[in-house]
């Protein structure tokens, strides 16, 4: 029991159900020893982790301000699937593919029998460069407003004096993994529906206790972690074809260091 006596949620927020599979039991376990079994903040935190149905920054249509609307109205799915009020919300992490968004056009080649998205070490390649430049144009746009976002608005109850409806801020931080999920985990791309599923599934088995997961997330060669700021780990992310190649900067969010600063 807590000081208080009260569980506050810090909500994850991921693509798919890989992600959850791969990622949740860490998290969890994470949650366990550094929050429940500590003194390290004075109330008993647990995660849950949410499903947003897909890559919601390359929604079409959605840009500017509308993202982090979109991000909200996720998170009311989440609390409204898993019975939570606003009020449980200590915070939202939001973990998110990069899927080459920031990469030079040049670097999106014409491919006629790439009838999907191929994701190369250097370049995509695709049969429709046009629409795969818009999607990166939108899609870079909208994760440099999330990564710069430090609250979240979420709908509320009622309106204010203007007539709009009422929204409550919940701290907030975006997360990614380059080129994807499977190329961090696992150092694969361009994988099948099946093949998703059981590296996930075998990642979530691989580290027998979390001390093994935090050292394989922030120090190994791909992890923007050490030496690096929340900030810098997504300036260095935005530069040349390092979206395409295998990084990820969620290492920054186990970091005990970064820990102490979210949870004040």
């Amino acid at each position: 029991m807590s000081k208080e006596g009260k569980t506050k949620i810090v909500l994850i927020l991921v693509e798919g159900k890989s992600d959850i599979t791969a990622l949740e039991i860490y998290f969890e376990n994470y949650s366990e020893k550094y929050y429940r079994d500590s003194n390290l903040i004075p109330i008993t935190q647990r995660v849950v982790a949410f499903e947003t149905g897909g890559d919601l920054t390359s929604i079409k249509g959605i840009e500017g301000q509308e993202i982090k609307r979109e991000v909200g109205d996720a998170i009311r799915r989440a609390l409204n699937k898993h019975h939570l009020e606003r009020e449980d919300l200590k915070s939202v992490i939001h973990i998110m593919d990069t899927d080459g968004a920031f990469i030079p056009d040049e670097k999106i080649v014409f491919d006629p029998l790439s009838s999907k998205l191929f994701y190369g070490e250097t370049e995509i390649r695709t049969n429709d460069v046009e629409s795969t430049k818009n999607r990166n144009d939108q899609k870079s746009r909208n994760m440099r407003i999330l990564s710069g976002t430090k609250m979240i608005g979420i709908p509320g109850k009622g309106v204010n004096k203007s007539g709009n409806k009422k929204t409550v801020k919940i701290p907030y931080q975006a997360f990614y993994m380059s080129c994807n999920l499977d190329h961090v985990i696992g150092d694969r791309n361009n994988l099948s529906d099946k093949e998703k599923k059981d590296l996930a599934e075998d990642f979530s088995e691989k580290f027998e206790n979390i001390e093994d997961f935090r050292n394989f997330i922030i120090n190994s060669s791909f992890s923007v972690c050490n030496g690096h700021t929340y900030q810098t780990s997504w300036d260095f992310i935005q530069q040349n074809t390092n979206s395409l190649n295998r990084f990820t900067n969620l290492g920054i969010f186990f970091n005990h260091e970064t820990v102490d600063k979210i949870s004040k």
